[in-house]
C-alpha cells in the first residue's frame, strides 16, 4: 500500500506525522511532498524524513502568482504520481486533489477552515477530492456529501497530552517567571488577501504594558527581519516552538493556527486580525471553552482591556489549564480518525 502525503504548512505536517509513523510501522510505503513555507522544511528534516520540495521558492502574494504556482505544483505532483503510483493521497493542496481526480486515485483533504473563509480554495479543491476531513463544527459549503466530520481539532493530533509532553529543559535558559509570546504571521496564505493583523502602535503599547508587569516578551515572526523593541527574537529551533508555547503565560498573535495551538496547550491567547467571528473552531474555543479571545485590529481599547484583565487574574495558568482539561475530556483521538479514514479508502479500493 502506497500513501502520498503533501504538506504546504507546518501544521499540516504536524497533523499527519504520527499517522505517517504508524502507517510505515504497518508496512505501508510513504512518500512526502512539501513546498517552502515558514519552518516546514526544517521540521521535516529534523524528523529525518525523506521528501521532495515541489515549490522551493516562495511565490508572490497575489492571485496570479498563486494560480501559476498551483499549476506548476499540479504538473510536478502528476509526474510523481506516474512514478510512485500511490493508492491514496493525503493533503490539503488543490494539486493533490487534481492529481487524484485525473489518475482516479482517492484523495483525502484535511481542513480546519470554514467554507466562507476559503471559498476560492474550496472551489479549486472540493469538486476533485473524495473526502473533506474536518472538525464537525466546520462548514464545507455545497460539498457536504464529501464531508467526514469528527469531534476534535486538527491540532489535537500532535498537541494532545497523549502525543506531546512539554520539555522545560529545552528552554530553561530562555524563560523568566512570567512570559508572553508575540507571534506575527506574514498573512500571505490564499485566504489572507486583504487581511490585516497587529499594527505597530498597538504592538508598542502591548509590549510596554507587559514590561511594566514584569513579563519577558518573546517575538516569533515569519519575517526574519522583524524587530520589536522590548522583545526577544526567538532563537529556539522550529521543532521546539510548541515546548516554548506551552510554557508561556499568554500568547498575543495574528495567527489562526497558533491561537488554536495555544488553546489546546492551555495558554491564554489574544488573537488580533480581521478573521474575528469567521472560523468555527476558534469560535468554539472562545465561546464554549473560554480559551482564547478574538479582536479586530481596530479594537484597540478592548484589546488592552482584555490584556489587563488577564494580567490581573490570580492563578492565570491554573485557570486556563482547567479549561483545557474540560475541552480535552470532550474530544476524540484525531489520529485514530485519520488512520480509519485512510484505511477505509484502502478497503474500498480492495488494496
Amino acid at each position: 500500500m502506497k500513501c502520498l502525503f503533501y504538506f504546504g504548512h507546518p501544521a499540516q505536517y504536524h497533523f499527519c506525522k504520527h499517522s505517517i509513523h504508524a502507517l510505515r510501522s504497518d508496512g505501508h510505503e510513504i512518500k512526502i511532498l512539501i513546498k517552502t513555507k515558514d519552518v516546514l522544511e526544517d521540521l521535516v528534516k529534523n524528523d529525518f524524513e525523506e521528501y521532495v520540495n515541489i515549490q522551493p521558492k516562495a511565490r508572490k502574494n497575489n492571485s496570479l502568482s498563486m494560480l501559476l504556482a498551483m499549476f506548476k505544483r499540479d504538473v510536478r505532483v502528476m509526474r510523481i504520481m506516474r512514478m510512485f503510483k500511490p493508492d491514496v493521497l493525503i493533503g490539503s493542496d488543490p494539486s493533490l486533489a487534481h492529481a487524484g481526480f485525473i489518475f482516479r486515485k482517492p484523495s483525502i483533504t484535511p481542513i480546519e477552515d470554514d467554507y466562507a473563509v476559503i471559498k476560492h480554495y474550496a472551489r479549486l479543491t472540493y469538486p476533485f477530492t473524495n473526502c473533506i476531513l474536518c472538525p464537525e463544527i466546520c462548514t464545507t459549503g455545497p460539498w457536504t456529501k464529501k464531508r467526514r466530520g469528527y469531534n476534535a481539532y486538527m491540532k489535537l493530533a500532535y498537541l494532545h497530552p497523549k502525543y506531546f509532553t512539554p520539555d522545560i529543559k529545552l528552554l530553561k535558559d530562555e524563560l523568566s517567571s512570567k512570559n508572553c509570546l508575540i507571534r506575527l504571521s506574514s498573512l500571505h496564505a490564499h485566504h489572507d488577501i486583504g487581511a490585516s493583523g497587529i499594527g505597530k502602535p498597538l504592538l508598542r503599547e502591548i509590549v510596554n504594558t507587559l514590561d511594566d508587569r514584569g513579563f519577558k516578551v518573546f517575538l516569533l515572526s515569519e519575517d526574519p527581519n522583524e524587530k520589536l523593541e522590548g522583545a526577544c527574537s526567538i532563537k529556539t529551533e522550529a521543532w521546539n516552538i510548541h515546548h516554548l508555547l506551552a510554557h508561556m503565560d499568554i500568547l498575543i498573535c495574528d495567527s489562526q493556527s497558533m491561537t488554536v495551538e495555544a488553546a489546546i496547550l492551555g495558554v491564554a491567547a489574544i488573537r488580533i486580525n480581521s478573521f474575528k467571528n469567521k472560523i468555527s473552531v476558534l469560535n468554539e474555543l472562545e465561546r464554549k471553552y473560554k480559551l482564547c479571545y478574538a479582536f479586530f485590529p481596530e479594537d484597540h481599547e478592548m484589546i488592552m482591556a482584555k490584556l489587563n484583565e488577564l494580567l490581573d487574574m490570580k492563578n492565570l495558568k491554573q485557570c486556563f489549564h482547567s479549561r483545557k482539561e474540560a475541552m480535552l475530556s470532550e474530544k476524540e483521538d484525531v489520529n485514530a480518525v485519520l488512520m480509519n479514514t485512510i484505511h477505509s479508502f484502502f478497503d474500498e479500493a480492495g488494496v
